[in-house]
């Protein structure tokens, strides 16, 4: 099915791989140093999907932070350290009733 607007199916796939074009293709040098960025993208479609870090979680039953070290699931904790290991982060994001998406929320509840 082909939507109104004639394109993908997800809108915002466009504008993120956009924002992820632009980000990768960005360097710059201060002194000695040059700063490019590594871009992760955590789609919650893939993320409380089937074989996703979050599947089966998708109503924020047990946050990663509620397990006991070394009890989380591999996935979840692989998720959680590359969030741990980050800079910074951009969400990109419709608006939905003045706010984020609730999957959107949901993911983020889960690493606190």
């Amino acid at each position: 099915m082909v939507p109104a607007w004639g394109g993908d199916s997800r809108l915002g796939d466009c504008v993120v791989a956009h924002v992820k074009q632009i980000l990768s293709a960005r360097v710059s040098t201060i002194g000695e140093d040059t700063i490019k960025h590594d871009v992760t993208y955590f789609d919650p479609i893939e993320v409380f999907g089937e074989g996703g870090a979050l599947a089966g979680e998708a109503m924020l039953g047990q946050p990663h932070f509620f397990f006991g070290q070394g009890k989380a699931p591999p996935a979840m904790d692989a998720m959680r350290d590359v969030i741990k290991a980050a800079d910074c982060f951009l969400v990109v994001s419709p608006e939905y009733n003045h706010s984020i998406p609730p999957a959107l929320s949901s993911m983020m509840g889960h690493f606190g």
